[in-house]
């Protein structure tokens, strides 16, 4: 099974073997499947809210979020597995804290809460068992939505959704039999869930809870969460529940649920996956006569801009300030010559749009929301389409103009809130309940009708 950045093996083999009690509660969910929603009204009805509606104050272990156990090391203060790479590491406890699975994680107070992205033979032995103890709340959602979520999960991917020179895409990966997501396969996690869920059905001892649920009705998804758990829920306490749990409350939370949190709802892959055509003015966008102008084109920009900035921002991941200033000072110069070169010129190729005029528009339309902060490329000024404040002029202003012409023509196709999320690429430099950048500002700059391109 691939596992993620933070996987210790030690605590997940320590997982499989924990000695369960009657009441501990285990959670199992798909990744992006609303975990972090569901630990916490798991965590409101088992501690944080009281029978008279009363918040409790956050102590302990998971009380603000979710915490798995495979992402800590066996006792706390000591090391982690070798194999994890120090930066690695650090991204792991920037997360997940420093807590010990052995102290703090089966330490909790009663009745324990563990959420994990683990199933079927990777959960507890003592919980799955016929004659098991503890309780187990399975979480699942529609498989088009959690992709959907899992696309956009910390900045759409390079290879975008059909695949590109940078991979196979988001839904080919997510199809795969062997998928190499984190966790693998979603399809192989409902299939063993659904055999748990079978096993464990004559014994009281599971409940599977559906994310559209919990969106359409969430306070009788509440009553019945706690009655699964056998805690009192008063109308009080269901009431008090219901507001800690909303998405606004959540955010403004802060922390690890302010990143993870995306509000995709029910049915939003329609959003994504379902697109309109694009106009029919790009139907060519690759016309043969210009095809090796085009690849000649597209290469000059690649290393020092499309690619430039992710060297720029993984150095900047890495620590690295003598290499992220070397990409950094690459890619501002590429930006100096496209706003010369376009000054002459409507598109990259004259008065013929291409698909190197794409490919490069794609990366403008994210330095403002994304790669100016998140990958430390503020040092020259303003962005693309804004100033560096409200007011203050852009820093490439024939590069905007340009920008706003072709968008155009690809505004259908945009997807504005994937681009920001390449901002929580900053660890270190941004806190992670920062606020992220404000698109409307952005996205009123590129709707600005451009003027004279049309004559170049």
């Amino acid at each position: 099974m691939p596992v993620p950045f933070f996987f210790q093996e030690q605590t997940a083999e320590a997982f499989v073997q924990m000695e369960m009690r009657e009441n501990d509660v285990i959670m199992s969910s798909l990744a992006k499947g609303g975990t972090t929603w569901v630990h916490k009204i798991l965590h409101c009805l088992l501690h944080g809210v009281d029978e008279a509606g009363n918040k409790l104050p956050p102590v302990g272990i998971g009380a603000t979020s979710q915490v798995y156990p495979d992402a800590l090391v066996m006792e706390r203060g000591a090391p982690c597995n070798p194999k994890t790479p120090p930066q690695a590491d650090k991204m792991r406890k920037q997360f997940f804290g420093e807590w010990g699975f052995q102290d703090d994680m089966l330490g909790q107070p009663a009745p324990r809460l563990i959420s994990t992205h683990l199933y079927g033979d990777n959960l507890p032995a003592g919980l799955v068992a016929p004659d098991g103890k503890g309780r187990l709340v399975i979480v699942l959602r529609n498989l088009k939505d959690t992709l959907a979520s899992l696309h956009f999960f910390r900045g759409e991917p390079k290879d975008g959704w059909l695949g590109n020179e940078h991979g196979p895409g988001s839904l080919a990966r997510f199809l795969d039999p062997d998928c190499p997501n984190a966790y693998g396969s979603c399809f192989d996690l409902v299939m063993a869930s659904g055999a748990t869920a079978e096993a464990l059905a004559a014994s009281g001892r599971v409940l599977v809870v559906y994310y559209e649920d919990l969106i359409r009705h969430l306070p009788s998804q509440v009553e019945r969460l706690a009655a699964f758990l056998q805690v009192p829920c008063p109308a009080a306490k269901r009431d008090a529940v219901v507001e800690t749990v909303s998405f606004s409350a959540m955010k403004q939370q802060g922390g690890l649920a302010n990143v993870l949190l995306r509000k995709g709802g029910v049915g939003d892959w329609r959003n994504h996956l379902g697109r309109p055509s694009l106009p029919s003015s790009l139907v060519n966008l690759y016309p043969p006569h210009l095809a090796d102008e085009i690849e000649r084109t597209h290469a000059s920009l690649y290393d020092t801009l499309l690619n430039g900035v992710y060297k720029a921002g993984i150095n900047q991941l890495k620590g690295d300030s003598a290499a992220h200033q070397e990409h950094a000072r690459a890619a501002y110069a590429t930006l100096d010559a496209l706003e010369i070169q376009l000054a002459k010129r409507r598109f990259l190729l004259g008065k013929t749009l291409t698909a190197a005029d794409v490919r490069l528009c794609m990366t403008l339309l994210r330095f403002d929301a994304s790669y100016r902060r998140g990958f430390h490329l503020d040092q020259a000024g303003g962005g693309i389409l804004v100033g560096a404040a409200p007011g203050e002029p852009a820093g490439w202003p024939t590069l905007g103009a340009y920008l706003r012409d072709v968008y155009a023509l690809l505004a259908p196709t945009v997807d504005w809130a994937a681009f920001r999320q390449y901002y929580r690429w900053a660890p270190g430099r941004l806190p992670m309940d920062a606020p992220l950048p404000d698109l409307e500002r952005i996205i009123a700059a590129a709707q600005q009708k451009p003027r004279g391109r049309d004559k170049l």
